[in-house]
């Protein structure tokens, strides 16, 4: 029996790994999707960043790199399973994120989730607390903004909104987030997981979005059971 399940678990990897098609670059390989798969893509592979179990591939690489590497028609079985690969809530939270970064962020020209501020929203969330700095020409904090519109107009430009996250459930490290205004309106996010906590949010955060388990296996024998070469 257990040389049998060995069996059948090696036949699954060979069979996936060889279904993986590796490319030289990621900006290709994108490039290729079909348009309805690329606007799919792009939003969900906000939640795509965990590794992908050996037993799947061999080389273990993200989410997002395995789905760009499958071919075409895999790619829309992947899409099909996407959901069914994780937990209930993953779904729940994935749309809550969505629907909020859409919402407060659709003023800059763009639909709220490829916003910087609705990039991260994507990734890790709404923020548990949001600070709002102005600092003057030597990088001192202002207390107060005079109302003239000269001084406001330069106040904006050094204008920052800071978003702070607990990681895990002791709430005693804190991630931070900061976005400084710019004159086109805009919020860009001045540095993005290039610290410990910060990286550290994104690992915790991604686990709850991430497929399961049992997910990754019901993707495998979904793949033996309806995959044929194409012809």
């Amino acid at each position: 029996m257990l040389l049998r399940n060995l069996g059948k678990n090696l036949f699954i990897i060979v069979l996936v790994s060889l279904l993986v098609q590796f490319s030289c670059t990621t900006i290709k390989l994108e490039q290729k999707l079909d348009l309805k798969v690329k606007e799919w893509y792009e939003l969900h592979s906000a939640i795509m960043l965990s590794k992908v179990p050996k037993s799947i591939d061999r080389k273990q690489p993200e989410e997002w790199r395995y789905f760009l590497n499958l071919t075409p028609r895999l790619q829309k079985l992947y899409i099909g399973m996407f959901w069914i690969m994780r937990d209930p809530d993953a779904k729940k939270e994935f749309t809550l994120r969505v629907s909020v970064a859409n919402y407060w962020f659709r003023g800059e020209g763009c639909t709220g989730w490829q916003t910087d501020m609705g990039w991260l929203m994507l990734r890790v969330g709404q923020p548990d607390y949001e600070d709002w700095k102005y600092l003057d020409n030597y990088g001192r904090l202002i207390p107060n903004i005079n109302q003239t519109q000269e001084e406001w107009d330069y106040a904006k430009t050094r204008y920052f909104r800071i978003w702070k996250y607990w990681i895990g459930k002791g709430l005693t490290t804190m991630a931070e987030f900061t976005f400084q205004y710019q004159i086109n309106s805009k919020w860009k996010l001045l540095a993005m997981f290039n610290d410990f906590n910060q990286r550290k949010l994104l690992e915790v955060r991604q686990q709850e979005t991430a497929p399961t388990d049992e997910g990754w296996q019901a993707w495998a024998i979904h793949v033996t059971k309806v995959y044929k070469p194409e012809e």
